[in-house]
């Protein structure tokens, strides 16, 4: 956990972190074996590889073998073909996959689970995960949306979750869990999660497990005796857009000391997106990007399975344009990142990622001399 939210100088509550209205501080006690800078795509797979961590935050890694189960949480922005991790560094399908294979290969898991919440985050899995290796994996959402903030709590000026994220926690918190399937945990948290569409991936054989064999919780008298918690759908916002109601609320709630100061911050903001937004509609009209999201978004709407209807990702290319991207215009942030669905469009359409770094090189150094 990159360990930013108890102590972090916007907390009104300092050491508290809470995940519901009026729930519990759920900071004290958790452990943190990697935080601030060691929190990294390169020390999240090399601790899945089982590697050596000597000298790397707690060093502990993952010693599984042939008849453990693991279970895997991930939380955090995302985009087709990658997730990011703080600072914006980015784990890609292209990396991720092949660690999964190996793991696999090395009998480093009887059975593997894997939850994913971030944004477009069934492109992680759709048609490049095999049902083979056995593991299970759902998402926050399908290949080609975002993922959604819920509970915006006044008091600590944030939202307290994912959407996805707590319906899965709510129901493992209310479950007996050695009874309860993974399947069934899936179809609730689809159920109440409404704003994206819930996906799963791999192999489906292993849902039919209890969700005890990857998951605990602490109430399990309660659950036992019958007194289910059953989640309901919650209102949330695209987590893209988070930060810029966060800044809006600042400025609505600041004094005439400080409101000042969070205008400026909110107008920066804007021009970023002006920059970034100049920089996608130049790509999107020199290579008719359009056409390509024209045609899929009407594929969608007619399809049976709005999780695996459209075809896998290029990982290759994704990974090598959205890093051109970064080499020729800075690194992605939370509103850019929308974005990367464009370099989606122009790997499915076959263009070259050379002609791609080129336009956006044009374009930035146009906006930069501006």
């Amino acid at each position: 956990m990159y360990d930013d939210i108890a102590n972090n100088a916007q907390n009104p509550h300092k050491g508290s972190i809470i995940n519901t209205d009026n729930g519990p501080n759920v900071y004290p006690g958790v452990p943190k074996d990697y935080t601030g800078d060691t929190v990294t795509p390169t020390n999240f797979l090399n601790v899945l590889l089982g590697k050596d961590m000597t000298g790397i935050g707690s060093g502990k890694t993952l010693k599984s073998g042939a008849s453990d189960r693991v279970f895997i949480f991930f939380s955090d922005h995302g985009a087709p073909g990658l997730v990011a991790f703080p600072g914006f560094k980015m784990l890609y399908a292209k990396d991720l996959i092949p660690v999964l294979q190996s793991m696999s290969a090395n009998k480093k898991f009887e059975q593997l689970v894997f939850y994913l919440e971030a944004c477009e985050s069934g492109s992680m899995f759709n048609k490049i995960l095999s049902d083979k290796l056995r593991i299970y994996a759902t998402s926050a959402s399908n290949p080609f949306e975002s993922s959604y903030a819920c509970d915006y709590n006044s008091n600590y000026n944030a939202y307290l979750n994912d959407c996805y994220s707590f319906n899965y926690m709510n129901d493992t918190d209310n479950a007996n869990v050695k009874t309860r399937t993974l399947q069934q945990q899936f179809a609730s948290i689809k159920q109440v999660t409404t704003q994206s569409h819930v996906c799963q991936y791999g192999d489906l054989t292993i849902a039919s497990q209890p969700i005890g064999n990857f998951q605990a919780n602490s109430f399990q008298m309660k659950a036992s005796a019958g007194q289910r918690n059953v989640a309901v759908p919650k209102k949330g916002v695209n987590s893209r857009d988070v930060k810029e109601i966060y800044l809006l609320k600042n400025i609505e709630r600041a004094d005439a000391f400080e409101k000042p100061i969070w205008m400026a911050e909110y107008k920066e903001y804007k021009q970023m997106q002006t920059r970034v937004d100049t920089i996608f509609a130049s790509v999107s009209h020199t290579f008719n990007l359009h056409r390509i999201r024209e045609a899929r978004e009407a594929a969608m709407i007619n399809a049976d399975d709005h999780c695996t209807s459209q075809a896998a990702i290029d990982m290759d290319c994704i990974k090598d344009a959205t890093i051109a991207f970064e080499k020729e215009c800075g690194s992605f942030n939370e509103y850019s990142i929308r974005y990367v669905s464009y370099i989606r469009d122009a790997c499915d359409a076959k263009i070259n990622v050379n002609a791609l770094a080129g336009q956006f090189g044009k374009v930035c150094k146009i906006i930069s001399a501006n």
